[in-house]
């Protein structure tokens, strides 16, 4: 997804929950957690793309495995992606 500063959508498109809702998806690849930061990147994302919510998901050094990387939200975001709602 290309990048558009202030109005970025995120790193990944068109990623949808069981539900059909669109997640906006920050990626992260670094050795330094900010995770305030980035949850704060993935919400203003989500706005951005009219999105349910939004998630980051993390290099988890030491593998390439693409299903093994880490992946950080809220609460209230787990809760969004389960419900139905």
């Amino acid at each position: 997804m290309p990048k558009t500063g202030s109005l970025d959508k995120g790193d990944i498109s068109n990623v949808r929950d069981s539900y059909d809702r669109l997640i906006a998806v920050e990626c992260k690849n670094t050795t330094t957690i900010s995770l305030p930061q980035w949850e704060r990147e993935a919400h203003t994302e989500a706005t951005n793309y009219q999105a349910h919510t939004g998630i980051t998901i993390h290099k988890r050094h030491g593998t390439t495995a693409p299903g093994s990387q880490w992946v950080t939200m809220t609460v209230d975001d787990l809760i969004k992606l389960i419900s139905h709602k």
